[in-house]
């Protein structure tokens, strides 16, 4: 069965090594050897129960860079691949809300832009040290040269998770074991900028556990209108597509 099972592996032309996040760690990185798969699944909660499942409702492969380039492809990240399944999916339902959550892969400007321009409103993770600004100021008349796309830099999240000046306020949340859970949290709007690209506005908030049992993690959303809450809520209804795939094997 083994000899079958190699024999078989050796013949998938899009098999490649990817970091394995269940046996990885911080001080230690696992790659495993296989396929990649992004799945786009659909939230529900059924009536019958609390808890959410996650429907899987499409599915591409995402091989790596030296796979893509082994077969003449031209490289697409897992960014621009989530972009054209979110595009297909508008295009079957063109005018029904829309909102994508995702992890770190999914934290990338041109995505959000994208997602803007559709009507779809993205919420990821957000780096403590993205490049954050305040929003463009108005242009004065008579003023030569290209308009300006952003405005004076904002301090790094890390920088404001570790100021003691700042704000907190505290709030409840259903966690992913469906307990009430208290954290705290702080939030701004920001101009989310990488060179070349269109800025992007964005509502961040930074969370963490008084308990201190939780490391410290940022979000942002698209909709700048949110509110802090909003955006947790909608972040941890993200768990059920790891239990969905837990519970599949």
């Amino acid at each position: 069965m083994k000899l079958w099972k190699d024999a078989l592996g050796r013949r998938i032309k899009k098999r490649g090594h990817y970091r394995d996040p269940l046996q990885s760690s911080k001080k230690r990185s696992v790659s495993t050897s296989g396929l990649r798969w992004i799945v786009l699944t659909l939230i529900i909660t059924p009536p019958w129960t609390k808890h959410r499942w996650a429907l899987p409702v499409m599915s591409v492969p995402a091989p790596t860079p030296e796979t893509s380039k082994r077969l003449g492809l031209r490289h697409k990240t897992v960014a621009e691949r989530a972009r054209q399944m979110i595009l297909v999916v508008r295009r079957w339902l063109p005018r029904v809300a829309m909102m994508g959550v995702g992890d770190q892969s999914y934290s990338v400007v041109e995505l959000g832009n994208a997602c803007v321009k559709r009507g779809v409103r993205l919420i990821a993770p957000l780096r403590l040290d993205a490049a954050l600004y305040e929003p463009a100021p108005p242009r004065v008349a008579g003023t030569n040269g290209r308009p300006r796309v952003k405005g004076a830099p904002l301090p790094k999240l890390s920088h404001i998770l570790a100021d003691e000046r700042t704000s907190w306020q505290r709030v409840r949340v259903r966690w992913y074991d469906s307990r009430r859970r208290e954290l705290e949290v702080t939030s701004g709007t920001a101009v989310w900028y990488r060179i070349g690209k269109p800025p992007l506005a964005i509502r961040w908030v930074i969370v963490r556990d008084p308990k201190e049992e939780l490391e410290a993690r940022a979000y942002f959303s698209t909709r700048p209108a949110d509110t802090p809450r909003e955006i947790v809520v909608e972040m941890i209804k993200r768990w059920p597509i790891e239990t969905t795939f837990e519970e599949s094997r």
